[in-house]
């Protein structure tokens, strides 16, 4: 728990304003689903099923299970998402394409 008490102007300005953008993230995403919350994640730039699990406080299993009703919805407008596991990194990376990119 945050001692709100310790900080100075500048430092409870920055706290509120953190609140603030987490809780319009949370408005913003009412209302929509699972898996358009995951797109959403994946086109700003979130590029992991860790990351975006860690987002949404979900397990990485129910992110995949996303990316697969993601991927059916994708196909139709001729993309798809690629993925590759990076050991070093401990990370399942992910990227939106073309299929007429890869040849498809």
């Amino acid at each position: 728990m945050t001692d709100y008490t310790k900080m100075s102007k500048d430092e409870l300005m920055a706290a509120l304003e953190a609140q603030n953008a987490e809780l319009e993230a949370v408005k913003a995403s009412k209302g929509k689903g699972m898996k358009e919350r995951v797109y959403e994640l994946l086109t700003g730039g979130v590029n992991s099923i860790q990351d975006i699990a860690e987002h949404l406080n979900i397990t990485d299993k129910n992110v995949s299970s996303n990316l697969t009703y993601l991927r059916q919805d994708l196909e139709l407008k001729g993309q798809t998402i690629v993925s590759h596991k990076f050991k070093d990194l401990n990370k399942t990376k992910l990227a939106i394409v073309n299929l007429e990119d890869m040849n498809w």
